[in-house]
């Protein structure tokens, strides 16, 4: 007779290595993959003489600060893609329709 323990590790170890299997990969691609982009590098400029250059000279020659502000930064620039994609969504919901004041998109 088979004991209760040795079950209740059976069924364990089957829903362990169920759940472990890695699911269908999602139809959703990334922009970009996360990490370092080597593109906004300079690679043209000597690290030893001018590691701020080899590093940020990409994104330096990229990106032009804008006229009402004193510095432009990475994290200035995700705000800014963010806002616009709040915008767009906030505009594609009023297109919509009429909404109910109460509701979520109504108090948008």
């Amino acid at each position: 007779m088979i004991r209760l323990s040795e079950v209740s590790l059976a069924a364990f170890l089957f829903v362990l290595i169920t759940a472990c299997q890695s699911a269908s990969p999602d139809s959703q691609t990334q922009e970009a993959p996360p990490g370092l982009n080597l593109s906004l590098m300079d690679t043209s400029a000597n690290p030893a003489l001018d590691f701020y250059r080899f590093a940020n000279g990409g994104w330096l020659d990229q990106v032009e600060i804008p006229a009402d502000r004193d510095s432009w930064g990475a994290f200035d620039d995700l705000g800014k893609q963010t806002s616009e994609k709040v915008l767009t969504i906030l505009e594609a919901t009023i297109e919509k329709g009429d909404f109910d004041p109460k509701t979520d998109q109504g108090k948008a």
